[in-house]
């Protein structure tokens, strides 16, 4: 009995000291969440622009079905050429339209991930002191969801580019 408690003593600072060597300074993840940030408002800026050019090819497509059907209309074009041309932009106007949507969806899907991680890698440390088993659960989750790597294992020196 008296072993058993020795080993889990022994597992537990082997942990602890695990979990504190890949836990997330706060400078760190100060950092990567300014970063974060600032990665995602210039993704925004610039899906805007690639919006507002799909938004201008869709007007053009928008113009040129309109020559297509007054074409028809003044029966300078066959029926059969109409429905074709007609066709072809109809489903190039729906896949930009689509392109858009898909963007604009797409757009904010990484940043509340990534601003969960540096949240949870960044509290590793103080969530195993805190002797719950549920907490120490997630802590060793967390740790090998990630694959097992360190997050600041090597002196805790920060990538180039910090």
């Amino acid at each position: 009995m008296k072993m058993n408690i020795l080993m889990a003593s022994l597992i537990d600072k082997q942990l602890s000291s695990l979990i504190k060597s890949v836990s997330l300074p706060p400078d760190w993840a100060e950092e990567l969440n300014r970063l974060a940030l600032q990665d995602h408002k210039k993704s925004a800026q610039s899906n805007s622009a690639f919006v507002g050019e799909v938004k201008k090819e869709i007007k053009n497509i928008e113009a040129k079905l309109q020559r297509l059907l007054d074409g028809y209309l003044d029966q300078v074009i066959e029926q059969e050429i109409y429905r074709a041309e007609k066709a072809k932009l109809l489903f190039k106007k729906k896949s930009l339209e689509e392109k858009i949507s898909s963007l604009l969806q797409k757009q904010n899907d990484w940043l509340e991930p990534m601003q969960e991680w540096i949240k949870d890698a960044q509290n590793l440390n103080t969530s195993w002191r805190k002797n719950s088993a549920h907490r120490r659960r997630r802590c060793s989750k967390f740790v090998w969801k990630n694959g097992g790597k360190s997050v600041g294992r090597a002196s805790r020196v920060p990538p180039s580019g910090f």
